[in-house]
């Protein structure tokens, strides 16, 4: 299994990609969906690697 990792001022979590099943990125923020029902929002001002993460995902 892969991971993501996002890192926060005080925390840090883990994504794991083979669980993705759909992405959205938009102006400032990502949203990984992961099933109908569970949904990660990443945010440009919250989260200090967002740029690494944006490229990674993009990638994928």
């Amino acid at each position: 299994m892969k991971y993501l990792t996002l890192y926060y001022d005080d925390e840090k979590y883990k994504i794991n990609l083979d669980k993705i099943t759909m992405v959205q990125i938009r102006e400032g923020y990502i949203c990984i969906t992961f099933d109908a029902h569970n949904i990660s929002e990443i945010y440009e001002n919250e989260c200090s690697n967002f740029f690494e993460v944006k490229k990674i995902i993009e990638n994928l």
